[in-house]
């Protein structure tokens, strides 16, 4: 018979895994910010949601972009309806959406048979491995649940092949409307379709196949989708391996916590006997996240349950054991701890989310409609304030020449940099950076200081 003691910790047990999501998330909301790559969605969001219509190209930006073709509109609208309950709407939809995911991949390793301790052990490593991804708000988040989503479903239907399959495919039309890496979710299901479902299942494999591909073009775009994704995997930046696309470099610390959390997920899933399909995901999402750092989420929560599985003795004895999930009244539970916490802190935290509103206010009073160049995320902030901007975010709806131009802005160098100095008339970096002094080698004087930012304006002429 079991001891009091004994029950007692074996009730505190129950409760380890909830535990660490809360405390994970509590520690999300307090670090929290908004980055660059956020306020784009926003600034179209508002004028979809005014006008009624998609607008053609930014209407934000000076630099032409009348080509470009708008893709995550669902985004952008859910985006602005989230900045409208305040400074505090978009880091909450940030730590709904990592509360969410981790706790799916919680259900996703408790479902191969993990035990409790590797479960909040391998949950603790996914934040740590991507803090960048859980804790600065930015249009990734919107992949994060559905690819939690996507990897439940398809661990599902390999233990037990079902006609649950196809609801692969209004996830992904869903995930396509509103984030890119949707593309990773195809591939993800392309791979379980080749590698397990063909075998076994031919025609249930080709027709998911086709329709996943079509659910891609289910988008304001249509058939127009695919230049969109090939204009996002070929911009300047993606070429440059700079900015959002930057590999993970060893200088860095948050990349060294990336390759440190993914190695020994990774290593730790593969030193048990993995499906074939997974092994495949595995190559293809460590050879990404060696292409770019933002990939490094995806590499983490796919291995985060192999991972955990791996280390617990119950699913080393079999694959085969019955699925074991977080109960739904404990995940109830949890969910409202963690959203009443995290209310209050980013309320608390209010202040620290207004920290650009008196440069953007200052910019506009400045600029009284001429041409503003600003660095991100800045840029993106005046773009949903109504400055009128001459490029921000998103890159890849620019010329090759323009992007090229920012990008060289952003970074202070003057290869390329000239027609965007040309075209402003305004100048907004921060104090002291590259970016401040190449505009003042351009013929920019600093007018005023404000909030860590150089407002620089070009000399009236005689």
């Amino acid at each position: 018979m079991r001891t009091t003691r004994q029950a007692g910790l074996v009730g505190l047990d129950r409760w380890l895994v909830p535990a660490v999501l809360v405390i994970v998330i509590a520690f999300l909301s307090i670090t929290v910010v908004v980055g660059s790559d956020a306020f784009w969605l926003v600034a179209l969001g508002d004028t979809i949601i005014r006008d009624g219509q998609v607008p053609v190209g930014l209407p934000f930006a000076v630099a032409d972009s009348t080509g470009w073709v708008n893709v995550p509109v669902l985004g952008e609208v859910m985006f602005s309806l989230a900045n409208r309950l305040g400074p505090v709407g978009l880091p909450m939809l940030q730590l709904a959406a990592d509360a969410t995911a981790l706790g799916l991949v919680a259900v996703g390793a408790r479902r191969l048979g993990a035990g409790r301790g590797p479960t909040a052990g391998a949950v603790s490593l996914v934040v740590i491995g991507a803090l960048p991804a859980f804790g600065v708000v930015r249009s990734q988040l919107y992949s994060l649940v559905p690819f939690a989503l996507l990897l439940l479903l398809l661990r599902t239907e390999y233990r037990r092949p079902t006609a649950r399959i196809w609801l692969a495919l209004p996830l992904l039309a869903i995930w396509g409307n509103l984030h890119g890496a949707v593309l990773v979710g195809l591939a993800v299901t392309g791979a379980y379709l080749l590698f397990a479902r063909l075998r076994t299942d031919p025609w249930t494999a080709f027709g998911v196949g086709l329709g996943a591909l079509a659910a891609l073009f289910f988008t304001p775009a249509h058939i127009q989708t695919g230049a969109y994704y090939y204009g996002v995997l070929t911009n300047e930046a993606a070429s440059r391996r700079s900015e959002l696309w930057a590999t993970p470099q060893l200088t860095q610390p948050f990349d060294v916590l990336l390759v440190g959390a993914a190695a020994v997920l990774a290593v730790s899933a593969v030193r048990q006997r993995l499906p074939a399909w997974e092994y495949v995901v595995l190559a293809g999402l460590g050879v990404g996240t060696l292409l770019a750092a933002r990939h490094g989420v995806w590499l983490l929560l796919f291995s985060a349950p192999l991972a955990a599985s791996a280390w617990s003795v119950r699913s080393r004895r079999s694959r085969t054991t019955p699925p074991q999930s977080l109960r739904p009244a404990t995940v109830a539970i949890t969910a409202a701890v963690v959203a009443a916490g995290c209310g209050l802190v980013l309320w608390l935290r209010t202040p620290a989310f207004d920290a650009h509103l008196p440069v953007v206010v200052a910019v506009d009073q400045r600029a009284q409609g001429r041409t503003v160049l600003a660095t991100e995320p800045l840029a993106e902030s005046l773009a949903a304030a109504g400055t009128r901007v001459w490029a921000a975010n998103p890159i890849d709806a620019f010329s090759r020449g323009d992007q090229s131009a920012f990008l060289d802005f952003l970074a202070g160098v003057g290869n390329q940099s000239s027609p965007a100095l040309d075209s402003a008339s305004l100048v907004v970096a921060p104090t002291g950076s590259d970016a401040s002094r190449l505009a003042a080698q351009a013929g920019f004087d600093t007018v005023q200081q404000i909030g860590g930012y150089d407002l620089m304006e070009r000399p009236a002429r005689p």
